[in-house]
């Protein structure tokens, strides 16, 4: 009933959206019919599941296998006109007397065989034991004990520092209950437990922790280390700090750190240069202006400006560049290529388009130089325009984690102070 009212619902809002002319649904056409075929199917299996639940549920239950767990369903009881919901546990198969016995038979045979892993006997048990949780596919569970239970672990492990005596076996009896449905039975067998062999990993480190809680036993200022173990002899040796080695890294990875760091020195050194060279075609541009609107040639007003740029004794890098072409106008260059190879250093745009602008008019006559001057003057006064409220934004951003920062210590010293006189 439900999906049958979400689907009118749902017909209803379409219905509503195209009538006011909503083009949602002309450009969502294709998912708007799937969804249409969703809500479809919903209800055709709503409605099936009705009539199933209704007239078709079976009342045969087929159980589940063993080891599988009981299963639990859910019913509708009807009584009398009136209905409740019942939950029926089904308990699990059960295994007849004969199988069960068959199958704890099973389960001694897969302990006969895996039970020793490593070992070849069990008059000589030596190493880890396996000891299994189920066996027989899982029909049988495995619960195993020992007797007495210091010798082994309930991981199959030995404790070889509590064998008495090491060069002798221990006997122990090992228990374990096998469990198959309703039925049970405990299969026992004895073992002897040794100390693992010299020659293995666990007897190794057996006998190397007996000589060191012996070489402990002595009261001496100094201890010696064992020469030999159950005389096999040993040589102790330090072990390698790799200090050279972590040294050699870091040199390596200093020299990586100042090749980095001297490069991104270049690049902010660069930027610094670019920045003082466009501060500083503001102020040539500006000049340059004034003098040709004064009716100085071009050559005289670099001149000029570089007079003015000599009386300050202040190093500026775009000055320098007006210096060049003068002196290789002194030298003899010409006018016109002292002009190009101004283009030609040019750290920045601003310099070649400079350089252009010059050569243009020297080509065709000064006649339109000065309005060409100032016109670049506009330009460079707006560039610097929003040079300055760039800058000031990047300031801006720079103090917003300074400030946060003062932030955070002003809540601590309001808060903490609170928190402490708070009676718990």
């Amino acid at each position: 009933m439900v999906s049958v009212l979400l689907f009118l619902g749902m017909v209803i809002i379409l219905s509503v959206l195209k009538s006011h002319g909503n083009t949602t649904l002309d450009k969502y056409r294709k998912p708007v019919r799937w969804i249409i075929v969703l809500e479809c199917l919903g209800i055709a299996l709503t409605f099936g599941e009705i009539v199933y639940n209704k007239w078709f549920t079976p009342t045969e239950i087929e159980r589940p296998k063993q080891g599988e767990g009981n299963l639990i369903e859910s019913f509708l009881l009807e009584k009398e006109g009136e209905q409740q919901e019942v939950f029926v546990e089904i308990e699990e198969e059960k295994y007849s007397e004969e199988e069960a016995l068959s199958y704890i038979e099973e389960a001694k045979q897969e302990i006969d065989e895996t039970f020793l892993g490593e070992n070849t006997s069990l008059d000589t048990v030596y190493s880890k034991v396996h000891l299994g949780e189920t066996y027989a596919d899982g029909r049988v569970e495995a619960s195993w004990t020992f007797s007495p239970a210091k010798y082994v672990n309930l991981d199959g492990t030995i404790n070889y520092e509590k064998l008495e005596n090491p060069k002798e076996g221990t006997l122990v009896q090992v228990e374990c209950e096998l469990n198959c449905g309703d039925y049970g039975e405990i299969y026992r067998f004895p073992m002897s437990v040794w100390v693992a062999d010299l020659t293995t990993k666990e007897g190794f480190q057996y006998y190397l922790e007996k000589s060191l809680a012996k070489m402990n036993e002595e009261v001496t200022e100094k201890v010696t280390l064992p020469e030999e173990i159950e005389g096999i002899p040993i040589v102790w040796h330090g072990v390698n700090s790799n200090r050279g080695l972590i040294i050699s890294v870091m040199g390596i990875v200093a020299l990586v750190g100042l090749l980095i760091g001297d490069k991104e020195e270049k690049r902010r050194e660069k930027k610094r240069l670019e920045e003082r060279m466009r501060m500083d075609y503001a102020d040539i541009v500006e000049k340059l202006s004034l003098y040709v609107a004064a009716g100085i040639g071009i050559k005289n007003s670099f001149q000029r400006v570089l007079a003015q740029y000599d009386s300050k004794d202040v190093f500026r890098p775009g000055f320098e560049e007006v210096r060049i072409v003068c002196r290789e106008m002194e030298s003899g260059v010409s006018e016109v290529e002292a002009y190009e190879h101004l283009g030609q250093r040019a750290v920045i745009p601003e310099y070649r388009k400079l350089s252009l602008l010059i050569l243009q008019n020297v080509k065709r006559g000064t006649e339109g130089l000065a309005a060409a001057f100032e016109k670049e003057e506009m330009e460079v006064f707006l560039m610097r325009k929003n040079r300055v409220r760039t800058a000031g934004e990047e300031a801006s951003t720079k103090l917003i984690f300074p400030m946060m920062g003062l932030l955070v210590m002003v809540i601590v010293v309001m808060i903490v102070p609170a928190l402490m006189n708070i009676e718990v």
